[in-house]
């Protein structure tokens, strides 16, 4: 019989993470720089497992193919099979990260056989100075981006650090985060950088 699913979460070790997701780790040696604390995942390699109660040691994948739509739902697992859909993770950046964009299904799938990747952001926590680029204000083509001297050069959209809930389609140029730490919803973990360029 199905109860409330705790699951271990999968860590990443990040040259820009912090120390705000220590506390989820058992392992004395992953204590520092932490960026992502995935808490359910469905991507290959990285799937979760049960943490505790009698299904402990189950993968979400396992249990998504006994439990079906009594898990994910009908509609769902009709559509998506044992893949769960989304990624949901924590992450804690002290640090830039490097500027992206993230395919829509079409090019995920023609790609990398995967889905596309639409995020949906809340903000837990961020320090003072925290800030977050994305995007672009006006048409700005591959010539004028290579060109500039710097992303804000290219007049990028700031977003206030204090801003709860954010959205971003896939497609979406430039997400960077600073010093924040975000509950994040994926479907996939598939992201191209783009040359980054000195703020």
């Amino acid at each position: 019989m199905l109860y409330p699913l705790k699951f271990k979460p999968i860590l990443k070790q990040t040259i820009w993470g912090g120390d705000k997701l220590a506390y989820k780790s058992n392992d004395p040696k992953v204590k520092e720089s932490i960026g992502e604390s995935w808490e359910i995942s469905g991507v290959q390699d990285n799937i979760s497992v049960v943490s505790e109660g009698a299904l402990e040691g189950n993968s979400l994948q396992e249990l998504t193919e006994i439990y079906m739509g009594d898990l994910v739902g009908d509609k769902i697992y009709e559509k998506f099979g044992i893949e769960f859909p989304l990624l949901i993770k924590y992450i804690d950046a002290r640090d830039n990260l490097s500027i992206q964009v993230h395919p829509d299904d079409a090019t995920a799938k023609a790609r990398h056989n995967a889905y596309g990747k639409t995020e949906m952001w809340y903000l837990v926590g961020a320090d003072r100075d925290a800030e977050l680029i994305m995007g672009f204000n006006k048409d700005t083509d591959k010539s004028e981006y290579l060109t500039a001297q710097s992303y804000t050069a290219c007049s990028a959209e700031h977003r206030e650090s204090r801003k709860r809930r954010l959205f971003f389609h896939s497609g979406r140029y430039g997400t960077r985060y600073l010093q924040r730490l975000l509950y994040r919803r994926d479907t996939t973990n598939i992201g191209y950088h783009l040359p980054d360029l000195r703020l």
